[in-house]
């Protein structure tokens, strides 16, 4: 069976897109500040929630040797990358064998693995791939918004699924780096346009045509 598409059909989906994208950033803003809230990441490590989605990360480790990216005409999208902190048991792990290896070899079976990571970074400043780190790296902080995971689409959590190398547990948490909430007008305004096209969709479905002549 043939489907001709009108016009209106996409002006429909275009409503929809638009109407949710507008739902969940009115969502980011109502829940956040105008400024972070500072979290520690050994706090979150340690079952701590975040007051609010906005926030600024503490003291932590980019583990960037781990990182998973995205990539569309060789050019990077995407990149996702565990976040520990100084306290976390893999940092323990490695500490304790320097003491007792010092510059020597640390054996294959002793090199630990890094497991129970609580936050991973979603990163968009790199475009190429000669641009991404390859070692970890400390960082006096990173602002961003801070969620659950269970609320990545299904490209972002395969990203992570990649980076982790198992499947996700439910409490992980994921920062996307740098994004800040909108304003709450913005937001009204994407939501106030997404239901006028879905209106405008709406009633030129349901319009009679005109008779013929």
């Amino acid at each position: 069976m043939l489907i001709i598409f009108r016009w209106w059909y996409f002006l429909g989906i275009g409503g929809i897109g638009l109407t949710a994208f507008g739902a969940v950033e009115t969502g980011h803003a109502l829940d956040s500040e105008p400024e972070p809230a500072s979290v520690s990441l050994a706090a979150l490590e340690s079952g701590a929630a975040p007051p609010q989605p906005y926030v600024r990360l503490g003291t932590n480790l980019a583990m960037y040797p781990m990182l998973a990216y995205q990539e569309r005409s060789g050019r990077i999208e995407n990149v996702c990358y565990p976040l520990i902190s100084e306290d976390h048991a893999y940092v323990q792990a490695w500490r304790k064998l320097a003491e007792r290896y010092g510059d020597a070899d640390v054996p294959p079976g002793e090199v630990p693995v890094l497991d129970g990571v609580r936050v991973y970074a979603f990163d968009k400043q790199w475009k190429q791939l000669a641009d991404l780190p390859s070692d970890t790296v400390p960082n006096e902080s990173l602002e961003g918004l801070l969620f659950p995971v269970k609320k990545l689409g299904d490209k972002e959590r395969q990203l992570l699924v990649t980076s982790s190398g198992r499947p996700v547990e439910s409490d992980v948490l994921v920062l996307e780096v740098g994004r800040k909430p909108r304003s709450l007008l913005t937001c009204i305004q994407f939501l106030a346009v997404g239901v006028a096209l879905l209106v405008l969709a709406v009633l030129r479905f349901f319009k009679k045509p005109k008779p013929a002549q």
